[in-house]
């Protein structure tokens, strides 16, 4: 069993696991602390330290949140990549150990047009928009060049370059100015979307 020693705001941690509760505890409570628009509850407060423990002590890969609607699964998502982030931050510099990955993506999805209008408003309410890049399903983006020259609108999905490389693309005139090519780059570069 290999020593573990490390000292943390003052208090010395001789288990990993004691030290990564802590970092669990001390992230979630920064998280409300930067972010005082959001309701600290009680179910937001367990499930978010509930999904960070089975992240970082028992080491879980998947995890599923199903709750009603109103319990806050737009925060929560939100503290779980703000937290994750926040907890890896402190492991690197704690273990002086590069090969923790401290940049964080995460992706929400929605079943629904109007869970996905829900979510934006959610964002919008709590001063996350800042923190997301919402991407909508291709049928909301317009095809303007195809707009343009057919005098009617089309759809994204409608577009004439439509089965087209990549390179083929990046040399369209409309490329650069192209409403969904742009936002789903935006949303692959963001640290969520």
């Amino acid at each position: 069993m290999e020593n573990f020693n490390i000292t943390y705001n003052g208090k010395n941690f001789t288990s990993e696991v004691d030290l990564k509760k802590q970092l669990v505890v001390d992230s979630i409570t920064q998280s409300f602390s930067e972010h005082p628009q959001y309701h600290k509850t009680n179910i937001l407060t367990s499930s978010v330290y509930r999904i960070l423990f089975s992240i970082f002590i028992e080491e879980k890969k998947l995890i599923f949140l199903d709750a009603p609607t109103g319990t806050g699964k737009s925060i929560i998502g939100y503290m779980i990549h703000y937290c994750y982030f926040c907890i890896n931050i402190k492991l690197k510099d704690l273990n002086n150990d590069s090969s923790i990955i401290t940049e964080t993506t995460t992706y929400t999805l929605t079943s629904s047009k109007i869970l996905q209008e829900q979510l934006e408003n959610d964002f919008n309410n709590f001063n996350m928009l800042d923190h997301f890049t919402m991407l909508k399903g291709q049928a909301n983006y317009e095809c303007t060049k195809g707009t343009k020259e057919n005098n009617t609108y089309t759809a994204y999905p409608d577009r004439s370059c439509k089965g087209m490389k990549k390179d083929q693309l990046e040399n369209l005139d409309c490329f650069n100015t192209c409403g969904y090519i742009q936002k789903r780059m935006q949303a692959s570069m963001a640290p969520s979307a």
